[in-house]
């Protein structure tokens, strides 16, 4: 036996020695391959490695390169000017649930099992708890601390993170933030740090100047990866998207990827001109992973009326005139003598609200505000809500074949609660009726139609915002006379309806099973 334990540990280092042996011989024998083919890189001569080197007189460069190169400078200059004010944004928060013991799933349903592990009657449950985190960016818009960015990279968990650090690229310090403020509506959000000393800023461009075509600058910290610059160009303006009513985008090839929410777009001055904030993936999903090429950023000067209202108020307050809207289809905008695209109905005035004060009626097309032209209910909302309470406003209008101007003050808008809650105060207060699947409000010469359900005997003969006039030889004036109708005749199988669409009226007869 000790023999055999001597044998199994003489092999044991006979091994060893020959693996370092064999280690040895390799080393040697490529070190001498290298050093010899290093040696003959010159020309096949032995010396010392020596390497080419690059050298230009820009004097001598044709015109072409000169022109790469000056702009390559620019680059380099908002690089050098912007970056240093680009922030790495670390957000954690901490998500808890509880879970039924596994253990009792297991073995709980079994009462042999239960009565051997001594397991509780009832199930037991777990409470787990899980750090979420974010990176992001953001900029620094003041000397003393101000940091704009986008609300979702503090939210890493559904709900503002408690815990944001925020670290200033150029010096490489961290500190933490705390949130001045937010606003849902436009993803922005504004947060604030106490350094000792000053910080470098970046400057504001106007984004209103920007156009299609312009270059376009992202910095952020992709991935983490701190101080990414990425170039492209402007690729639209005003774009619509993600169902946000109250800001439009920038839209820019420059490529974005998770991480580059909250960092400045800007243009080739190195002024920033957006806050970018989404892409859209390989997959047509927002915010995946991936970039393609089309990233959206808030226009700086939607940003800067946040942040204004932010710094003094700590909330964002959007304007209101009381007006709810229905769009318009060409067809009945020419038979209202209307141009295409321009005009929106207004279907409802809310009592004592700045429009009707002002004189605003229901069944008002309105064409105009301030001077701009309304096409549609997305742009009516963005002009509104852009103003501040107490600010004026100048609505056009065309009724009855008439241009009208009125001048109103806008109010705040109230809460979505709040509208939500009004609109069902107008329901409760009977400004809407139903019949045979079809519910209608008061008009200015009849009923108009709010929406028809698919199966609704009158579907296919009447449309949102047809007005009835009348019904069955019976004049319908009002919502009084629509209700005092509809009462008589719930069993009604034939009907005569005499109805506006837009301007031009229209007589229809049909019978229901």
């Amino acid at each position: 036996m000790k023999y055999i334990r001597f044998l199994r540990k003489s092999l044991k280092n006979l091994f060893v020695v020959n693996l370092i042996l064999i280690g040895f011989i390799f080393g040697v024998v490529f070190s001498v391959v290298f050093v010899t083919v290093g040696c003959q890189t010159n020309g096949g001569k032995s010396g010392n490695l020596s390497f080419a080197s690059s050298s230009y007189d820009l004097s001598k460069l044709p015109e072409e390169y000169k022109y790469a190169y000056s702009v390559q400078r620019v680059l380099n200059e908002v690089a050098e000017k912007v970056s240093p004010a680009v922030v790495n944004i670390k957000s954690e928060d901490v998500i808890t649930w509880k879970e039924e013991d596994p253990f009792y799933k297991f073995f709980g349903e079994d009462e042999f099992l239960k009565r051997f592990f001594e397991l509780p009657d009832q199930p037991q449950s777990r409470t787990y708890k899980q750090v979420v985190p974010s990176l992001g960016s953001g900029f620094i818009i003041s000397k003393d601390g101000y940091i704009l960015s986008n609300l979702h990279v503090l939210k890493p968990a559904g709900k503002i993170a408690k815990n944001i650090v925020v670290t200033v690229l150029k010096s490489g310090k961290e500190y933490k933030a705390k949130l001045v403020g937010y606003d849902e509506e436009t993803d922005i959000a504004l947060i604030k740090i106490d350094p000792r000393e000053d910080l470098p800023v970046v400057v504001f461009g106007d984004s209103d100047n920007v156009k299609v075509g312009d270059f376009a600058i992202a910095i952020g910290n992709p991935f983490g990866l701190n101080g990414t610059f990425t170039f492209g160009t402007v690729s639209a303006v005003n774009r619509d998207f993600a169902g946000n009513v109250f800001s439009k985008y920038i839209q820019t090839d420059a490529p974005i990827n998770p991480g580059n929410s909250g960092g400045p777009l800007v243009n080739i001055f190195g002024e920033v001109i957006g806050i970018n904030t989404m892409i859209i993936s390989p997959t047509g999903q927002l915010g995946a992973a991936g970039n393609v090429g089309i990233g959206f950023a808030i226009p700086i000067n939607t940003a800067k009326r946040v942040v204004d209202q932010l710094i003094k108020k700590g909330k964002v307050e959007r304007g209101y005139i009381g007006v709810s809207i229905n769009e318009l289809d060409n067809d009945t905008r020419k038979q209202m003598g209307l141009p295409n695209d321009v005009g929106v109905l207004v279907s409802k005035v809310e009592p004592g609200s700045p429009a009707d004060k002002a004189g605003i009626r229901q069944g008002d097309v309105i064409v105009a505000i301030d001077g701009e032209k309304i096409s549609n209910f997305n742009e009516l909302l963005l002009k509104i809500s852009s103003k501040l309470p107490g600010e004026k406003a100048e609505i056009e209008v065309f009724r009855d074949g008439k241009q009208m101007k009125f001048a109103l003050e806008v109010t705040s808008r109230p809460s979505d609660e709040e509208l939500s809650r009004k609109m069902e105060q107008g329901s409760n207060e009977s400004n809407t009726s139903e019949y045979k699947g079809i519910i209608v409000s008061e008009g200015k010469r009849g009923v108009i139609v709010v929406s028809v359900s698919d199966d609704s005997p009158f579907y296919g003969i009447l449309q949102k915002d047809d007005e009835i006039v009348e019904i069955n030889n019976q004049k319908i004036s009002n919502l009084s006379d629509f209700k005092k109708f509809t009462d008589k005749n719930k069993n009604q199988k034939q009907f005569l309806i005499k109805f506006y669409r837009g301007e031009m009226l229209i007589i229809r007869g049909f019978s229901i099973k």
